[in-house]
C-alpha cells in the first residue's frame, strides 16, 4: 500500500523472475487496472500453500508445486482482461506471461 502513488501513475507492471512478488504483481495489476509482463522462476510451494491451479477437465483444485503449476496460476489469476504466453529468446526460464490492459472494453 505505500507504493499506491507509484503504482496508480505507472504504465506497466514488470517482474523478472519475480518470485515471492508473483501474487503482488498480479494484485496490484487487478487493483490498479495495469497492463503487466512477468517471467516467473521460482515457485516456493511451502511459503505459498495457498497458491491453487484448476484442472480445467475435472475441476478439481491442486496445489502449485512445479513451475508449469506456477504458469498455469498465473494464467489462471482471475483479472479482466486475458493473460497471454509467450517464450523470450534466451536459455533458461523464458516463459513471459503478460496482460495489454485490465478493461477489455477500452482495448480494440
Amino acid at each position: 500500500e505505500g507504493y499506491k502513488d507509484l503504482l496508480s501513475q505507472c504504465s506497466i507492471i514488470i517482474g523478472m523472475h519475480p518470485d515471492e512478488a508473483t501474487d503482488e504483481i498480479l494484485r496490484a495489476a487487478k487493483k490498479y487496472r495495469k497492463p503487466f509482463a512477468m517471467v516467473p522462476c521460482c515457485v516456493f510451494p511451502t511459503q505459498f500453500p495457498q497458491r491453487r491451479v484448476v484442472n480445467e477437465e475435472t475441476g478439481e483444485a491442486t496445489k502449485v508445486n512445479f513451475y508449469e503449476d506456477l504458469v498455469k496460476y498465473v494464467k489462471q489469476y482471475p483479472l479482466e482482461t486475458d493473460i497471454h504466453e509467450d517464450s523470450l529468446d534466451f536459455e533458461g526460464r523464458n516463459t513471459v506471461l503478460y496482460s495489454f490492459h485490465q478493461n477489455k472494453e477500452l482495448r480494440s
